[in-house]
Protein backbone atom coordinates (compact mmCIF):
# COMPACT_ATOMS: atom_id res chain seq x y z
CA UNK A 1 0.00 0.00 0.00
CA UNK A 2 1.40 3.20 -0.99
CA UNK A 3 2.40 5.65 2.05
CA UNK A 4 1.17 9.40 1.87
CA UNK A 5 4.10 11.41 2.75
CA UNK A 6 4.09 15.39 4.06
CA UNK A 7 5.95 17.49 2.23
CA UNK A 8 8.00 19.98 4.01
CA UNK A 9 8.01 23.47 3.10
CA UNK A 10 6.58 25.83 6.56
CA UNK A 11 8.22 29.12 7.04
CA UNK A 12 9.00 28.11 10.57
CA UNK A 13 8.15 24.27 11.53
CA UNK A 14 9.32 23.21 7.73
CA UNK A 15 5.85 21.82 7.57
CA UNK A 16 3.30 21.67 4.82
CA UNK A 17 0.87 22.92 6.85
CA UNK A 18 -1.85 23.43 4.24
CA UNK A 19 -1.58 19.40 3.46
CA UNK A 20 -1.53 18.43 6.61
CA UNK A 21 -4.91 20.44 7.18
CA UNK A 22 -6.27 18.94 4.03
CA UNK A 23 -5.63 15.48 5.28
CA UNK A 24 -7.45 16.42 8.53
CA UNK A 25 -10.19 18.27 6.66
CA UNK A 26 -10.85 14.91 4.61
CA UNK A 27 -11.13 12.49 7.87
CA UNK A 28 -13.47 15.29 8.95
CA UNK A 29 -15.80 15.31 5.56
CA UNK A 30 -16.05 11.75 5.41
CA UNK A 31 -19.01 11.60 7.48
CA UNK A 32 -20.55 14.93 5.78
CA UNK A 33 -19.74 12.89 2.69
CA UNK A 34 -21.52 10.20 3.84
CA UNK A 35 -24.70 11.94 4.93
CA UNK A 36 -24.87 13.60 1.14
CA UNK A 37 -24.22 9.84 -0.18
CA UNK A 38 -27.44 8.74 1.50
CA UNK A 39 -29.27 11.89 0.28
CA UNK A 40 -28.33 11.65 -3.31
CA UNK A 41 -30.00 7.75 -2.66
CA UNK A 42 -33.20 9.54 -1.43
CA UNK A 43 -33.39 12.15 -4.28
CA UNK A 44 -32.48 8.88 -7.29
CA UNK A 45 -35.46 7.51 -5.28
CA UNK A 46 -37.63 10.46 -5.41
CA UNK A 47 -37.44 11.28 -9.12
CA UNK A 48 -37.43 7.72 -10.03
CA UNK A 49 -40.98 7.32 -8.29
CA UNK A 50 -42.02 10.49 -9.75
CA UNK A 51 -41.76 9.27 -13.56
CA UNK A 52 -43.20 5.77 -12.01
CA UNK A 53 -46.14 7.43 -10.40
CA UNK A 54 -46.83 8.87 -13.55
CA UNK A 55 -47.26 5.82 -15.44
CA UNK A 56 -49.23 4.16 -13.02
CA UNK A 57 -51.44 6.83 -12.92
CA UNK A 58 -51.50 7.48 -16.61
CA UNK A 59 -52.45 4.07 -17.03
CA UNK A 60 -55.27 4.42 -14.19
CA UNK A 61 -56.94 7.42 -15.15
CA UNK A 62 -56.91 6.83 -19.18
CA UNK A 63 -56.70 3.34 -19.90
CA UNK A 64 -58.90 1.51 -16.77
CA UNK A 65 -61.31 4.39 -16.70
CA UNK A 66 -62.07 3.19 -20.25
CA UNK A 67 -62.55 -0.64 -19.91
CA UNK A 68 -64.71 0.25 -16.38
CA UNK A 69 -67.42 2.15 -18.22
CA UNK A 70 -70.33 -0.53 -18.95
CA UNK A 71 -71.24 -0.75 -22.80
CA UNK A 72 -67.50 -0.08 -23.86
CA UNK A 73 -66.85 -2.69 -25.54
CA UNK A 74 -70.01 -3.02 -27.06
CA UNK A 75 -69.13 -2.11 -30.75
CA UNK A 76 -71.14 -1.99 -33.94
CA UNK A 77 -70.17 -2.07 -37.59
CA UNK A 78 -71.71 0.19 -39.89
CA UNK A 79 -72.28 0.22 -43.40
CA UNK A 80 -74.07 2.63 -45.46
CA UNK A 81 -75.51 2.56 -49.30
CA UNK A 82 -74.74 6.18 -49.62
CA UNK A 83 -71.90 8.00 -48.27
CA UNK A 84 -72.77 11.20 -49.84
CA UNK A 85 -76.25 11.40 -48.15
CA UNK A 86 -74.93 11.31 -44.76
CA UNK A 87 -72.29 9.60 -42.55
CA UNK A 88 -73.59 7.52 -40.04
CA UNK A 89 -72.33 5.93 -36.81
CA UNK A 90 -74.28 3.32 -33.95
CA UNK A 91 -73.35 3.22 -30.51
CA UNK A 92 -73.93 0.14 -28.43
CA UNK A 93 -78.10 1.13 -28.30
CA UNK A 94 -78.64 0.95 -31.71
CA UNK A 95 -80.46 -1.86 -33.25
CA UNK A 96 -79.09 -5.15 -35.31
CA UNK A 97 -80.21 -4.76 -38.41
CA UNK A 98 -81.48 -2.56 -41.72
CA UNK A 99 -82.07 1.01 -41.57
CA UNK A 100 -83.24 3.32 -44.17
CA UNK A 101 -82.84 7.08 -43.80
CA UNK A 102 -83.81 9.54 -45.95
CA UNK A 103 -82.60 13.55 -46.00
CA UNK A 104 -85.67 16.13 -46.66
CA UNK A 105 -84.14 19.28 -46.07
CA UNK A 106 -80.63 20.19 -44.64
CA UNK A 107 -80.11 22.43 -42.10
CA UNK A 108 -78.52 25.90 -42.72
CA UNK A 109 -77.45 29.15 -41.25
CA UNK A 110 -79.13 32.33 -41.25
CA UNK A 111 -76.89 34.05 -44.03
CA UNK A 112 -76.53 37.36 -46.05
CA UNK A 113 -74.34 39.52 -48.37
CA UNK A 114 -73.54 43.19 -49.39
CA UNK A 115 -73.57 44.64 -52.53
CA UNK A 116 -70.35 44.98 -54.67
CA UNK A 117 -68.27 47.25 -52.78
CA UNK A 118 -65.31 49.87 -54.94
CA UNK A 119 -64.18 53.02 -54.87
CA UNK A 120 -65.81 56.03 -55.00
CA UNK A 121 -64.35 56.28 -58.75
CA UNK A 122 -66.06 52.48 -59.52
CA UNK A 123 -62.17 50.90 -59.11
CA UNK A 124 -61.87 47.88 -57.01
CA UNK A 125 -61.38 48.30 -53.83
CA UNK A 126 -58.03 46.68 -52.15
CA UNK A 127 -57.16 45.80 -48.62
CA UNK A 128 -56.19 48.77 -47.54
CA UNK A 129 -58.49 50.70 -48.78
CA UNK A 130 -60.05 52.67 -45.74
CA UNK A 131 -63.61 53.23 -45.02
CA UNK A 132 -62.88 57.40 -45.12
CA UNK A 133 -61.48 56.86 -49.03
CA UNK A 134 -64.96 55.29 -49.47
CA UNK A 135 -67.15 57.79 -47.51
CA UNK A 136 -68.39 55.49 -45.11
CA UNK A 137 -67.02 57.28 -42.00
CA UNK A 138 -69.57 57.90 -38.75
CA UNK A 139 -71.95 55.93 -39.85
CA UNK A 140 -73.31 52.69 -38.12
CA UNK A 141 -74.32 49.23 -39.36
CA UNK A 142 -77.48 47.72 -37.27
CA UNK A 143 -77.45 44.20 -36.49
CA UNK A 144 -81.64 43.29 -34.92
CA UNK A 145 -81.94 39.56 -33.84
CA UNK A 146 -84.21 37.91 -31.22
CA UNK A 147 -82.26 36.33 -28.27
CA UNK A 148 -82.83 32.37 -27.31
CA UNK A 149 -86.16 34.31 -25.55
CA UNK A 150 -87.90 36.23 -28.50
CA UNK A 151 -86.68 39.56 -27.53
CA UNK A 152 -85.35 41.28 -30.00
CA UNK A 153 -82.02 43.18 -29.31
CA UNK A 154 -79.39 45.58 -31.33
CA UNK A 155 -76.07 45.47 -31.70
CA UNK A 156 -74.72 48.79 -33.68
CA UNK A 157 -71.38 48.99 -35.12
CA UNK A 158 -69.89 52.19 -36.17
CA UNK A 159 -67.73 52.60 -39.01
CA UNK A 160 -63.86 55.11 -38.65
CA UNK A 161 -62.67 56.50 -40.94
CA UNK A 162 -59.03 54.08 -40.83
CA UNK A 163 -61.07 51.03 -40.52
CA UNK A 164 -60.79 48.14 -43.58
CA UNK A 165 -63.66 45.87 -44.83
CA UNK A 166 -61.16 43.47 -42.96
CA UNK A 167 -61.06 45.05 -40.19
CA UNK A 168 -64.60 46.12 -39.82
CA UNK A 169 -65.65 42.41 -40.80
CA UNK A 170 -63.21 41.87 -37.49
CA UNK A 171 -65.54 44.55 -35.31
CA UNK A 172 -68.61 42.50 -36.08
CA UNK A 173 -67.10 39.18 -35.09
CA UNK A 174 -65.94 40.57 -31.66
CA UNK A 175 -69.21 42.63 -30.98
CA UNK A 176 -71.58 40.26 -31.94
CA UNK A 177 -69.70 37.59 -29.72
CA UNK A 178 -71.62 35.71 -26.84
CA UNK A 179 -74.72 37.30 -28.46
CA UNK A 180 -75.64 36.42 -31.72
CA UNK A 181 -72.52 35.15 -33.25
CA UNK A 182 -71.95 36.25 -36.38
CA UNK A 183 -69.26 35.14 -38.79
CA UNK A 184 -68.03 38.04 -40.90
CA UNK A 185 -65.87 37.85 -44.01
CA UNK A 186 -64.33 40.76 -46.03
CA UNK A 187 -63.91 39.18 -49.71
CA UNK A 188 -61.86 41.57 -51.20
CA UNK A 189 -61.17 40.14 -54.85
CA UNK A 190 -65.20 40.66 -54.93
CA UNK A 191 -65.55 43.63 -53.05
CA UNK A 192 -68.42 42.17 -50.84
CA UNK A 193 -68.92 41.03 -46.61
CA UNK A 194 -70.10 38.55 -46.27
CA UNK A 195 -72.34 37.45 -42.34
CA UNK A 196 -73.75 34.43 -41.48
CA UNK A 197 -74.50 32.79 -38.09
CA UNK A 198 -72.24 30.45 -36.07
CA UNK A 199 -75.56 28.01 -35.75
CA UNK A 200 -77.85 26.62 -38.32
CA UNK A 201 -81.57 26.29 -37.61
CA UNK A 202 -84.55 28.12 -38.04
CA UNK A 203 -83.99 29.79 -34.43
CA UNK A 204 -81.09 31.66 -36.31
CA UNK A 205 -82.72 35.24 -37.34
CA UNK A 206 -81.19 38.61 -37.83
CA UNK A 207 -81.89 42.04 -39.49
CA UNK A 208 -79.28 44.52 -41.39
CA UNK A 209 -80.26 48.17 -40.68
CA UNK A 210 -78.51 51.48 -40.39
CA UNK A 211 -77.60 54.22 -42.13
CA UNK A 212 -74.75 51.98 -43.64
CA UNK A 213 -76.98 49.01 -44.68
CA UNK A 214 -78.02 50.94 -47.93
CA UNK A 215 -74.50 51.93 -48.40
CA UNK A 216 -73.32 48.40 -48.33
CA UNK A 217 -76.23 47.10 -50.35
CA UNK A 218 -77.37 44.98 -47.66
CA UNK A 219 -80.94 43.95 -47.88
CA UNK A 220 -83.21 44.90 -44.91
CA UNK A 221 -85.22 42.20 -44.85
CA UNK A 222 -84.95 39.44 -41.86
CA UNK A 223 -82.58 36.51 -42.93
CA UNK A 224 -83.38 33.29 -41.32
CA UNK A 225 -81.84 30.02 -40.66
CA UNK A 226 -83.23 26.55 -41.40
CA UNK A 227 -83.69 23.01 -39.72
CA UNK A 228 -83.18 19.98 -40.97
CA UNK A 229 -85.60 17.97 -41.78
CA UNK A 230 -85.42 13.71 -42.38
CA UNK A 231 -86.96 10.99 -42.31
CA UNK A 232 -86.34 7.33 -40.36
CA UNK A 233 -87.61 4.33 -41.24
CA UNK A 234 -91.12 6.13 -42.46
CA UNK A 235 -90.83 8.52 -39.58
CA UNK A 236 -90.49 12.62 -39.65
CA UNK A 237 -87.80 14.27 -37.42
CA UNK A 238 -86.62 17.54 -37.30
CA UNK A 239 -83.12 19.06 -36.18
CA UNK A 240 -81.27 22.40 -35.69
CA UNK A 241 -78.31 20.88 -37.24
CA UNK A 242 -77.04 18.44 -39.29
CA UNK A 243 -75.63 16.60 -36.43
CA UNK A 244 -78.52 14.20 -35.59
CA UNK A 245 -79.00 11.33 -33.44
CA UNK A 246 -81.70 8.65 -33.74
CA UNK A 247 -82.34 5.23 -31.91
CA UNK A 248 -78.66 4.68 -31.32
CA UNK A 249 -77.43 6.18 -34.71
CA UNK A 250 -75.32 9.07 -35.17
CA UNK A 251 -75.26 11.16 -38.45
CA UNK A 252 -74.12 13.93 -40.07
CA UNK A 253 -76.36 14.78 -42.84
CA UNK A 254 -74.90 15.93 -46.36
CA UNK A 255 -76.89 15.95 -49.32
CA UNK A 256 -80.50 15.47 -49.79
CA UNK A 257 -81.42 11.57 -50.93
CA UNK A 258 -81.54 8.52 -49.68
CA UNK A 259 -79.73 5.85 -47.84
CA UNK A 260 -79.79 2.41 -46.11
CA UNK A 261 -77.81 1.94 -43.37
CA UNK A 262 -76.89 -1.48 -41.97
CA UNK A 263 -75.68 -2.15 -38.61
CA UNK A 264 -74.10 -5.30 -37.28
CA UNK A 265 -71.88 -6.44 -34.09
CA UNK A 266 -68.17 -5.26 -34.62
CA UNK A 267 -66.43 -8.09 -32.50
CA UNK A 268 -62.91 -7.15 -34.29
CA UNK A 269 -63.06 -3.52 -32.61
CA UNK A 270 -64.06 -4.88 -29.02
CA UNK A 271 -61.52 -7.91 -29.40
CA UNK A 272 -58.86 -5.95 -30.55
CA UNK A 273 -59.77 -2.66 -27.46
CA UNK A 274 -59.72 -5.95 -24.99
CA UNK A 275 -55.79 -6.62 -26.35
CA UNK A 276 -54.68 -3.45 -26.36
CA UNK A 277 -55.69 -2.42 -22.90
CA UNK A 278 -53.83 -5.85 -21.70
CA UNK A 279 -50.69 -5.03 -24.23
CA UNK A 280 -50.16 -1.69 -22.34
CA UNK A 281 -50.56 -3.31 -19.09
CA UNK A 282 -48.57 -5.83 -19.60
CA UNK A 283 -45.88 -3.34 -20.70
CA UNK A 284 -46.29 -1.50 -17.82
CA UNK A 285 -46.43 -4.62 -15.62
CA UNK A 286 -43.04 -5.62 -17.12
CA UNK A 287 -40.77 -2.24 -16.04
CA UNK A 288 -42.31 -2.82 -12.81
CA UNK A 289 -41.69 -6.27 -11.98
CA UNK A 290 -37.80 -5.62 -14.17
CA UNK A 291 -37.61 -3.06 -11.10
CA UNK A 292 -38.49 -4.47 -7.83
CA UNK A 293 -36.46 -7.94 -9.28
CA UNK A 294 -32.92 -6.20 -10.43
CA UNK A 295 -30.43 -8.49 -10.05
CA UNK A 296 -27.07 -6.43 -8.47
CA UNK A 297 -23.83 -8.43 -9.54
CA UNK A 298 -21.63 -9.01 -6.55
CA UNK A 299 -19.08 -6.83 -8.19
CA UNK A 300 -22.23 -3.85 -8.21
CA UNK A 301 -22.90 -4.40 -4.32
CA UNK A 302 -20.97 -1.80 -2.79
CA UNK A 303 -21.42 1.42 -5.24
CA UNK A 304 -22.42 4.32 -3.75
CA UNK A 305 -23.71 7.36 -5.37
CA UNK A 306 -20.62 9.81 -6.27
CA UNK A 307 -20.08 13.08 -4.25
CA UNK A 308 -18.26 16.15 -5.81
CA UNK A 309 -14.69 15.08 -5.12
CA UNK A 310 -15.22 11.51 -6.54
CA UNK A 311 -16.35 12.64 -9.64
CA UNK A 312 -13.23 14.51 -10.64
CA UNK A 313 -11.38 12.53 -12.98
CA UNK A 314 -14.41 10.57 -14.01
CA UNK A 315 -15.66 11.02 -17.84
CA UNK A 316 -19.52 12.25 -18.49
CA UNK A 317 -19.74 9.18 -19.65
CA UNK A 318 -18.57 6.82 -16.86
CA UNK A 319 -20.52 9.23 -14.35
CA UNK A 320 -23.98 8.83 -16.75
CA UNK A 321 -23.23 5.11 -16.09
CA UNK A 322 -22.77 5.00 -12.52
CA UNK A 323 -25.33 6.98 -11.85
CA UNK A 324 -28.52 4.62 -14.38
CA UNK A 325 -26.38 1.93 -12.39
CA UNK A 326 -27.43 3.10 -9.10
CA UNK A 327 -30.99 4.49 -9.97
CA UNK A 328 -31.81 1.02 -11.99
CA UNK A 329 -32.19 -0.49 -8.01
CA UNK A 330 -34.05 1.93 -6.37
CA UNK A 331 -37.15 -0.08 -6.39
CA UNK A 332 -35.70 -3.66 -5.48
CA UNK A 333 -38.25 -5.05 -3.25
CA UNK A 334 -40.17 -1.52 -3.00
CA UNK A 335 -43.21 -2.61 -1.05
CA UNK A 336 -45.30 0.11 -2.51
CA UNK A 337 -44.59 -1.58 -6.10
CA UNK A 338 -44.78 -4.84 -4.62
CA UNK A 339 -48.56 -4.19 -3.28
CA UNK A 340 -49.39 -2.15 -6.46
CA UNK A 341 -48.46 -5.81 -8.56
CA UNK A 342 -50.08 -7.50 -5.91
CA UNK A 343 -53.39 -5.88 -6.46
CA UNK A 344 -52.99 -6.36 -10.35
CA UNK A 345 -52.77 -9.72 -10.07
CA UNK A 346 -55.66 -10.32 -7.24
CA UNK A 347 -58.03 -8.29 -9.29
CA UNK A 348 -57.44 -10.21 -12.85
CA UNK A 349 -57.79 -13.60 -10.96
CA UNK A 350 -59.70 -13.74 -8.17
CA UNK A 351 -62.69 -11.11 -9.24
CA UNK A 352 -66.06 -13.01 -10.23
CA UNK A 353 -69.51 -11.77 -11.05
CA UNK A 354 -72.62 -13.84 -10.06
CA UNK A 355 -75.62 -13.82 -12.21
CA UNK A 356 -72.94 -13.33 -15.50
CA UNK A 357 -73.92 -16.56 -17.31
CA UNK A 358 -71.30 -18.66 -18.23
CA UNK A 359 -68.87 -15.83 -18.36
CA UNK A 360 -68.03 -14.76 -14.42
CA UNK A 361 -64.54 -14.62 -14.77
CA UNK A 362 -61.59 -13.57 -16.80
CA UNK A 363 -60.48 -17.56 -16.81
CA UNK A 364 -63.90 -17.94 -19.01
CA UNK A 365 -62.54 -15.84 -21.42
CA UNK A 366 -59.23 -17.34 -21.66
CA UNK A 367 -57.71 -14.09 -19.97
CA UNK A 368 -55.00 -16.11 -17.24
CA UNK A 369 -52.43 -14.71 -15.03
CA UNK A 370 -48.98 -15.60 -15.39
CA UNK A 371 -46.97 -18.14 -13.37
CA UNK A 372 -45.85 -16.21 -10.72
CA UNK A 373 -43.19 -18.80 -10.00
CA UNK A 374 -41.68 -17.47 -13.33
CA UNK A 375 -41.86 -14.16 -12.67
CA UNK A 376 -44.74 -13.10 -14.89
CA UNK A 377 -47.42 -13.82 -12.34
CA UNK A 378 -48.93 -10.53 -12.44
CA UNK A 379 -48.48 -10.72 -16.79
CA UNK A 380 -51.54 -11.20 -18.76
CA UNK A 381 -52.37 -14.09 -21.20
CA UNK A 382 -54.90 -14.57 -24.10
CA UNK A 383 -55.54 -18.00 -25.23
CA UNK A 384 -55.24 -18.57 -28.97
CA UNK A 385 -53.70 -14.79 -29.20
CA UNK A 386 -50.81 -14.45 -31.00
CA UNK A 387 -49.24 -11.97 -29.22
CA UNK A 388 -50.67 -12.81 -26.12
CA UNK A 389 -51.14 -16.17 -26.12
CA UNK A 390 -47.63 -17.41 -24.79
CA UNK A 391 -47.54 -20.40 -24.49
CA UNK A 392 -50.93 -21.12 -25.26
CA UNK A 393 -51.15 -19.44 -28.58
CA UNK A 394 -52.29 -22.40 -30.38
CA UNK A 395 -55.44 -22.64 -27.66
CA UNK A 396 -59.31 -21.96 -28.81
CA UNK A 397 -59.92 -18.32 -28.68
CA UNK A 398 -62.51 -17.83 -26.24
CA UNK A 399 -62.40 -14.24 -25.95
CA UNK A 400 -63.36 -13.92 -29.50
CA UNK A 401 -65.95 -16.78 -29.46
CA UNK A 402 -67.39 -15.15 -25.80
CA UNK A 403 -68.06 -11.66 -27.54
CA UNK A 404 -69.57 -13.32 -30.50
CA UNK A 405 -72.25 -14.97 -28.35
CA UNK A 406 -72.67 -12.24 -25.70
CA UNK A 407 -70.84 -9.62 -25.58
CA UNK A 408 -72.87 -7.95 -23.53
CA UNK A 409 -72.01 -10.98 -20.79
CA UNK A 410 -68.14 -9.82 -21.74
CA UNK A 411 -68.42 -5.95 -21.21
CA UNK A 412 -70.05 -6.55 -17.93
CA UNK A 413 -67.35 -9.02 -16.59
CA UNK A 414 -64.53 -6.52 -17.96
CA UNK A 415 -66.14 -3.36 -16.47
CA UNK A 416 -66.41 -5.22 -13.00
CA UNK A 417 -62.65 -6.45 -13.03
CA UNK A 418 -62.05 -2.46 -13.99
CA UNK A 419 -63.56 -1.27 -11.64
CA UNK A 420 -62.19 -3.65 -8.26
CA UNK A 421 -58.91 -2.92 -9.82
CA UNK A 422 -59.47 0.89 -10.02
CA UNK A 423 -61.62 1.04 -6.45
CA UNK A 424 -57.88 -0.44 -5.29
CA UNK A 425 -55.83 2.25 -6.62
CA UNK A 426 -57.93 4.56 -5.88
CA UNK A 427 -57.69 3.64 -2.14
CA UNK A 428 -53.64 3.71 -2.89
CA UNK A 429 -53.50 7.18 -4.10
CA UNK A 430 -55.83 8.43 -0.76
CA UNK A 431 -54.46 11.84 0.70
CA UNK A 432 -52.03 11.06 4.34
CA UNK A 433 -49.74 12.52 6.74
CA UNK A 434 -47.25 10.97 4.36
CA UNK A 435 -48.50 11.21 0.65
CA UNK A 436 -50.22 13.10 -1.53
CA UNK A 437 -53.60 12.42 -3.32
CA UNK A 438 -53.03 11.01 -6.62
CA UNK A 439 -49.52 9.33 -5.31
CA UNK A 440 -49.29 5.75 -4.74
CA UNK A 441 -45.73 6.58 -2.98
CA UNK A 442 -45.02 8.09 0.44
CA UNK A 443 -43.70 11.25 -1.72
CA UNK A 444 -44.17 13.99 1.56
CA UNK A 445 -42.36 11.64 3.71
CA UNK A 446 -39.60 10.74 1.23
CA UNK A 447 -39.31 15.15 0.32
CA UNK A 448 -39.59 15.76 4.27
CA UNK A 449 -36.61 13.00 4.73
CA UNK A 450 -34.71 14.57 2.11
CA UNK A 451 -35.18 17.93 3.25
CA UNK A 452 -34.03 17.15 6.78
CA UNK A 453 -30.95 15.37 5.69
CA UNK A 454 -30.27 18.79 3.61
CA UNK A 455 -30.51 20.59 6.51
CA UNK A 456 -28.13 18.26 8.40
CA UNK A 457 -25.77 18.03 5.77
CA UNK A 458 -25.73 22.14 5.51
CA UNK A 459 -25.25 22.25 9.26
CA UNK A 460 -22.22 19.82 9.28
CA UNK A 461 -20.89 22.02 6.03
CA UNK A 462 -20.67 25.14 8.26
CA UNK A 463 -19.44 23.22 11.34
CA UNK A 464 -16.37 22.11 8.79
CA UNK A 465 -15.71 25.56 8.39
CA UNK A 466 -15.52 26.52 11.72
CA UNK A 467 -12.91 23.43 12.16
CA UNK A 468 -11.07 24.50 9.29
CA UNK A 469 -10.64 28.01 10.93
CA UNK A 470 -9.39 26.46 14.06
CA UNK A 471 -6.87 24.71 12.63
CA UNK A 472 -6.01 27.32 10.39
CA UNK A 473 -5.51 29.15 13.71
CA UNK A 474 -3.56 26.62 15.78
CA UNK A 475 -1.20 26.26 12.86
CA UNK A 476 -0.78 29.96 12.78
CA UNK A 477 0.02 29.97 16.50
CA UNK A 478 1.98 27.14 16.46
CA UNK A 479 4.39 28.91 13.19
CA UNK A 480 4.54 31.68 15.28
CA UNK A 481 6.01 30.19 18.65
CA UNK A 482 8.53 28.88 16.36
CA UNK A 483 9.08 31.01 14.90
CA UNK A 484 9.79 33.45 18.10
CA UNK A 485 11.66 30.09 19.81
CA UNK A 486 13.93 30.01 16.25
CA UNK A 487 14.11 33.67 16.90
CA UNK A 488 15.44 33.26 20.54
CA UNK A 489 17.74 30.62 19.69
CA UNK A 490 19.04 32.16 17.38
CA UNK A 491 20.19 34.88 19.69
CA UNK A 492 21.58 33.25 22.01
CA UNK A 493 23.56 31.41 19.39
CA UNK A 494 25.46 35.08 18.52
CA UNK A 495 25.34 35.78 22.21
CA UNK A 496 27.59 33.10 23.00
CA UNK A 497 29.28 32.81 19.93
CA UNK A 498 30.45 36.62 20.42
CA UNK A 499 32.09 35.93 24.11
CA UNK A 500 34.55 33.33 22.82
Amino acid sequence: MAVSRMTLGGLASGMDTDSMIEKLMAAQRYRVDRYKKRNISKDYRREEWKKMNSKIYSFFNKDLTAMRLKGNLIKNKVSSSSTAVADVEADANAPKGTHELEVVQLAKTAATASGRLTKPDGTPMTESTTFGEMGFTGAPLRITYKDEHGVEQTIDITAEADDTLKSFAEKIKKETKGKIDLEANADIKNGRLFLSTKKTGEKQNFRIGGALAPVFGFTTDEVKGQDAKYRYNGMDFTNDSNNVEVNGLKATLKSVGQTTVSVTKDTDAAYKQIIDFFKKYNALVNEMQDKVNVSVPRSQRDMEPLVDTEKKGMSEADIKKWEETLRGRVFKGDKDLKGILSDFRTSFAMTTVEGNGKYNALSSLGILTGDYKQGSGALMFVDGDSELGGKRSDMPNKLKAALEEDPEAVSELISTVAKNLSDKLSERMKSTTLRSYMSFYDDKALQEDYRQMERKIQTLEDKLIDIEEKYRKQFAAMEKALAKSNSTSNWLSQQLGGGR
